[in-house]
């Protein structure tokens, strides 16, 4: 059986493979709800890579959104709920390399995003609708926290974040180390240099993945990819240099400030025991972190599947553990009031 561990406000649970389940009936309001997802690429990330995660979302099974109470029919405990919306829309985005490096660059272009592409995105929101994000890794966040100061009130947006599911993410204790490692494997894979069956697990579709992966597959995808005898100790080098600069210095402590000073909305922590660039012991301090700034956190934990590589290992359990959050945690809940 494959597990997966839960923990929803401070209590742990098993999610297991059970049959002849019957999901719990939820009262949707009489009116047709939207659900918008923005999706934040990682480091490194094709647009063919973050696509699948857009035919993840448009893929989800929905119900009748304007039902008052209908109950879900008899699906396994890692089968995905059917959702309450009337349509799923998605809007992608995928953060340059050098970000990073140019905090002001990355500003503006974060002001871009918001005037140019989020507003237009949002331009049809109810009140009644729902906004979420859903970022990868450690430049999914970045990226986030620089949008922040420019989905306020007094910059002229109206649309509340409802929700935030953090992939493999967010961590909020970063290093010269981890972010050499980050670019090294983001530049491997840019440009092709990796072991056969690390491509093969990007390229084939979930349910291929799902059915043909086998153990000693499932160990070389595990292997670092992130290790090169050249590139990572000068990244090492290099980085352990940059992030003395007081403008990256600054620039960090105000994208963490951001993510933390936020509007207090659920969030939902996918990650892995085998995660081999951001560990689970980093991630975990995170959500310790968000716990204790009082948002109501929800975590799922992973095996066996490598960085940003969840849905392709466990696309059932992925789509569970996204579905049941939203049954629990945005349907039904008031929207919060936006930054001011």
């Amino acid at each position: 059986m494959i597990s997966l561990l839960s923990k929803w406000n401070g209590k742990n649970q098993t999610v297991g493979i059970a049959s002849g389940r019957r999901c719990n009936s939820i009262s949707v309001p009489n009116r047709r709800i939207h659900c918008r997802v923005v999706l934040i690429g990682w480091l490194g990330c094709s647009p063919r890579a973050l696509s699948k995660y857009d035919h993840c979302w448009k893929n989800f099974p929905l119900k009748d959104s304007f039902s008052s109470s209908s109950p879900s029919p008899s699906s396994s405990s890692t089968s995905s709920l059917p959702l309450p919306f009337e349509k799923i829309e998605t809007l992608s985005v995928i953060p340059p390399m050098h970000w990073l490096l140019f905090p002001n660059k990355a500003k503006r272009k974060a002001n871009k995003f918001v005037e140019e592409e989020l507003k237009n995105f949002l331009k049809d929101h109810k009140e009644e609708d729902k906004l979420l994000f859903h970022s990868f890794s450690a430049n999914g966040p970045h990226f986030h926290g620089h949008l922040l100061p420019f989905m306020k009130e007094s910059n002229g947006f109206h649309v509340p974040l409802n929700g935030t599911i953090w992939d493999s993410g967010p961590p909020f204790e970063m290093n010269h180390v981890i972010f050499a490692r980050g670019f090294v494997g983001a530049f491997l894979f840019r440009f092709n240099i990796l072991k056969k069956s690390i491509k093969v697990l990007f390229n084939k579709p979930s349910s291929q993945v799902d059915k043909s992966l086998k153990k000693k597959e499932l160990k070389e995808v595990q292997k670092p990819i992130y290790e090169h005898w050249l590139l990572t100790p000068i990244m090492e080098f290099f980085f352990k240099i940059i992030l003395t600069l007081p403008p990256i210095k600054r620039n960090l402590t105000t994208v963490r400030k951001e993510l933390m000073n936020q509007l207090k909305a659920p969030q939902l922590i996918l990650y892995s025991q085998s995660d081999d660039l951001l560990t689970p012991e980093s991630i975990e301090k995170s959500i310790h972190e968000l716990e204790k700034n009082q948002f109501p956190t929800h975590t799922t934990k992973f095996q066996n599947s490598p960085h940003v590589s969840h849905m392709m290992i466990y696309p059932n359990e992925y789509k569970y553990a996204i579905s049941n959050w939203i049954e629990k945690e945005i349907i039904g809940s008031s929207s919060p009031h936006i930054n001011k």
